[in-house]
């Protein structure tokens, strides 16, 4: 596998990298990756330029990365153990490496993930689905059905493999052959070896992903920090149970203030108080009651006003009519014709919106302003989604302009 890393992720992988359970110079944290990558870029270097020479006018610990980067030895047997093992490991600036993970943690994205499973899984549309350890019989029973669901639309289910919630949601979609991304905290050198994460992986049904150590223990610092990685792989997020305190609460409250991810909480007498308390920070809620009638329009394209209801939802979202060129027609025009006949069917994330049309997010954006400030658009929050306003001006009269910058962007 060694040969197979790019020269790139091989350097980041010793910068950051722990082979050995003997004593050795600390690796790098994300932190100081990031402030070395900046100076790096700077200076108009990569990191496997650091590998023939560390340039003068880098402030950093130069011994420290001297012994960092003359670890190849302890890298190759490391590789070795890993591989026999089915792990294998992608850098930041790898293409393989998750796209949602970049696009909504940036610098507080790993610059190294070990991972074992299906690696197309990584990037599939996904539910994260979180709650406590010792949750209640009612919300393991919603979980499960919950990752059933997921299974049942080709949602995969996002999780951390631990007791309770997580498992519970993972186990009902795989029953039903769903998709499951696990995140991990404990050693992923185990979690490749047991026999439920086994068949799963054998059957193209699992991915298993840690940032940290893959021969390392569990943390409760690494628990918290995992949230973040969970909630970001998802493209909605569903708190089942949770206290007002522990590592739950505090990763649905992390994800309402950095909104990663629209997130939504069971509400329900049996509930916990914590969940009520998310409800009121901004979470929406979702009252268990017959089975939904499209779970990926209830979670994907709900609503701004009050608790989603199933008679809300439409059976399935419906295609974007393919735009039809004509001569004079700016890139604009055509953007906001796709975009006011997708959002007809409820209000989406700018993410999602980019994603839709095969745009930079930066470019998405731009257009999206422009189209609020033409009126076309509203912006509703918690979580912040773009959708159509009622006494909009019609498309083509607003996006019919033909200046050379709406050509060219």
């Amino acid at each position: 596998m060694l040969e197979a890393l790019t020269p790139d992720t091989q350097t980041t992988l010793l910068l950051v990298g722990r082979f050995s359970k003997s004593s050795e110079v600390k690796p790098l944290t994300t932190v100081e990756y990031n402030r070395l990558a900046k100076q790096l870029h700077e200076l108009e270097l990569r990191p496997a330029d650091l590998v023939r020479e560390i340039p003068k006018g880098l402030v950093a610990d130069t011994a420290r990365l001297t012994t960092l980067l003359s670890r190849g030895t302890s890298l190759a047997l490391a590789i070795e153990r890993w591989t026999r093992l089915g792990i294998w490991v992608i850098g930041r600036a790898d293409e393989a490496y998750p796209k949602l993970l970049k696009r909504k943690l940036r610098g507080a994205a790993a610059p190294i993930l070990y991972c074992a499973g299906n690696a197309e899984l990584m990037n599939a549309v996904a539910v994260c689905i979180v709650g406590s350890r010792n949750v209640s019989d009612a919300g393991l029973e919603f979980a499960t059905e919950l990752g059933k669901r997921c299974a049942t639309e080709g949602l995969a289910v996002v999780s951390g493999d631990a007791r309770g919630v997580d498992r519970a949601a993972m186990d009902g979609a795989l029953d039903k052959g769903g998709n499951v991304i696990a995140v991990l905290v404990d050693a992923l050198t185990k979690a490749v070896l047991s026999k439920r994460n086994r068949e799963a992986i054998l059957a193209g049904k699992l991915a298993l992903i840690t940032p940290y150590d893959p021969e390392g223990g569990f943390t409760v610092s690494k628990a918290m920090d995992r949230n973040k990685y969970m909630y970001a792989l998802g493209s909605a997020a569903v708190v089942v149970d949770s206290d007002t305190k522990g590592g739950t609460w505090t990763g649905a409250v992390e994800n309402e203030k950095q909104q990663w991810t629209p997130a939504f909480v069971r509400v329900a007498a049996d509930a916990p108080v914590g969940n009520q308390r998310l409800a009121d920070l901004g979470l929406r809620p979702i009252v268990p009651q017959d089975p939904l009638p499209n779970l990926r329009a209830f979670l994907f394209s709900s609503k701004d006003d009050g608790p989603l209801q199933p008679d809300l939802l439409q059976e399935k979202p419906q295609p974007i009519a393919p735009p039809t060129f004509r001569a004079g027609k700016s890139l604009y025009a055509y953007f906001l014709d796709g975009l006011t006949s997708w959002l007809a069917h409820g209000p989406q994330l700018d993410t999602a919106i980019a994603d839709r049309f095969e745009l930079e997010l930066a470019q998405s954006r731009r257009w999206l302003d422009r189209a609020l400030d033409e009126g076309v658009l509203e912006k509703l929050q918690r979580p912040t989604r773009y959708a159509l306003r009622t006494d909009n001006v019609s498309p083509d009269a607003a996006g019919n302009s033909n200046t050379k910058s709406d050509l060219l962007l």
